[in-house]
């Protein structure tokens, strides 16, 4: 249906983001140890002893620290599944280094959100989660990690994205509107922060599997 609009090259590549649509519920997408989750959704966190955390949701089993990105007005649960290890989710100043799947704590100082029983799952067998809506004033990065001072590596990032990433028209929604400027972007090679939708400081086709999920998520 936009097929006039783009060179003939882009024409199969508009066709397929609509075929993709059409195909259903695009939920979690990922790339390098980075997840794309912009719907509600109830992570399941086990443990590889003291070593990693392991995040279960949708399709996804044993996850190792993953880095997640999250949306605001999306719920998100943090639910501990094993008897050890609780896990809180800390601002940015938790000194840590490392990559994307592979950070390690620095230090023993926890700077836990506050209030900060509302950011920290203790283990099962009890019923204590962190349910979290973040707000646009939350957006920003955070970090994960075990409340147990020398447990260094059970560390991991979570972005809170704004909820209008993928809104590449600027009409306040993400919906179909936004594929021709999205194609359009790509096609020029033109920053646009609201088409950057894997947050690498770019758009290339790598943004395309966010940009559907964004687009489902709504």
């Amino acid at each position: 249906m936009f097929c006039h609009l783009f060179p003939r090259r882009f024409q199969a590549f508009s066709l397929s983001i609509v075929a993709l649509l059409m195909c259903g519920h695009f939920s979690t997408t990922s790339a390098q140890n980075v997840f794309f989750v912009p719907h509600d959704a109830t992570f399941d966190i086990g443990n590889s002893g003291a070593s990693h955390y392991l995040f279960n949701w949708e399709t996804f089993s044993n996850v190792q620290d993953p880095t997640l990105h999250l949306v605001v007005g999306r719920t998100y649960t943090f639910r501990r599944t094993s008897g050890s290890h609780p896990f809180a989710i800390t601002d940015d100043t938790l000194g840590v280094t490392g990559t994307d799947g592979s950070f390690s704590r620095t230090g023993t100082n926890i700077p836990t959100l506050e209030p900060a029983a509302d950011f920290t799952a203790n283990p099962s067998p009890t019923t204590d989660v962190i349910q979290w809506t973040p707000t646009n004033d939350d957006i920003g990065r955070y970090y994960y990690t075990c409340t147990v001072p020398s447990h260094f590596g059970m560390t991991g990032s979570i972005v809170v994205d704004g909820a209008l990433k993928g809104d590449v028209d600027l009409s306040g929604v993400v919906d179909f509107s936004d594929i021709p400027p999205f194609i359009s972007v790509l096609q020029s090679g033109v920053f646009q922060h609201e088409a950057d939708c894997d947050c690498s400081g770019e758009v290339d086709f790598a943004d395309i599997p966010a940009f559907i999920g964004f687009l489902q998520g709504q």
